[in-house]
């Protein structure tokens, strides 16, 4: 076994292909594509959990600093060097893996009833990244059970009911709604805060109120703030341009317009007209077009809430 000395407390834990196949599969076309791999290094990179200042509109905590995908893959590229691998392949987020799994199967944590792993020194504040090797490494089993025990006080906090007794409904959670496209518009009619993701079982949950160190880069900045008057005048390419930095620039610009539209409207904050301008200006858009068509009515006060 290696020792990584890495600063901003990194944790990490191995995993076998051999052992990580026992629970999932990997397709065919990875295999083929790294045809070496015997090895994951697991990592867990925390994010910042300092409060800040509640702004109208505010992005998850994911994407309070720089973009994750660029500081923890530049992480594990000098992790990689340092220890003089060979043949290897450096992954966060877009995986080939389930993640979580990884992150359970090093031994980093459990998994809550949030559907997040749960770390003993992070919680649920966490990037999960890993190094995929053609390294043998020894591997430990050492699983941790479910932090959670009785405690349901996500399941009670969760507008959507996205976390229930029943488990998890990825399409139900507001982290999903505000990065892909969806018809059940009752649904948007809880969002009030977030502009892109969601922190609502994560701020609750007892076990996110530790302090530890992390990397700098994940400090809040000015463009996790995300209103109207921000992006009025964008469009798509504008759009990509000015949050290149930021981990949620890949939704595209008319899903976060849809996004400050919907929060503007469950708050009073606007008018028909305005949202009749944006519906008219991207008409030919028809998903876009049709939840504008529910926030008209939402705001006329012909749409009811529905009950979740």
């Amino acid at each position: 076994m290696f020792n990584i000395n890495y600063t901003f407390g990194v944790d990490y834990g191995i995993v076998p292909i051999s052992e990580y196949l026992k629970y999932q599969e990997i397709d065919e076309k990875y295999k083929e594509k790294y045809p070496w791999m015997r090895s994951v290094i697991v990592f867990v990179f925390p994010f910042s959990n300092k409060p800040v200042k509640r702004e109208r509109y505010l992005s998850a905590r994911f994407a309070y600093g720089e973009d994750y995908h660029i500081v923890v893959k530049e992480k594990l590229e000098k992790i990689a060097e340092e220890l003089n691998l060979q043949n290897y392949t450096t992954l966060t987020d877009v995986s080939f893996f389930d993640e979580k799994l990884l992150a359970y199967l090093a031994g980093l944590g459990g998994y809550g009833k949030n559907n997040l792993i749960i770390t003993p020194k992070y919680g649920t504040n966490v990037a999960i990244g890993e190094i995929v090797t053609d390294l043998v490494l020894d591997y430990t089993k050492n699983l941790h059970e479910s932090p959670c025990g009785d405690c349901d006080i996500c399941l009670r906090a969760c507008p959507t009911k996205a976390i229930s007794t029943e488990g998890f409904t990825r399409t139900n959670c507001i982290s999903y709604l505000t990065q892909y496209i969806s018809d059940e518009y009752h649904l948007y009619d809880r969002i009030f805060t977030q502009a892109v993701g969601c922190d609502i079982c994560q701020i609750v949950c007892p076990l996110n109120k530790k302090e530890y160190d992390y990397d700098p880069r994940f400090d809040f900045n000015y463009k996790s703030i995300i209103n109207l008057n921000v992006i009025r005048n964008m469009d798509k390419h504008s759009y990509k341009e000015y949050y290149k930095t930021k981990s949620f620039h890949w939704i595209g610009y008319l899903k976060m317009l849809r996004n400050i539209l919907t929060l503007d409207t469950n708050n009073k904050n606007i008018t028909i007209e305005e949202l009749k301008y944006f519906q008219i200006k991207y008409k030919s858009v028809q998903w876009f077009y049709n939840h504008i068509e529910y926030l008209k009515g939402k705001l006329n006060g012909n749409n009811k809430s529905s009950s979740v």
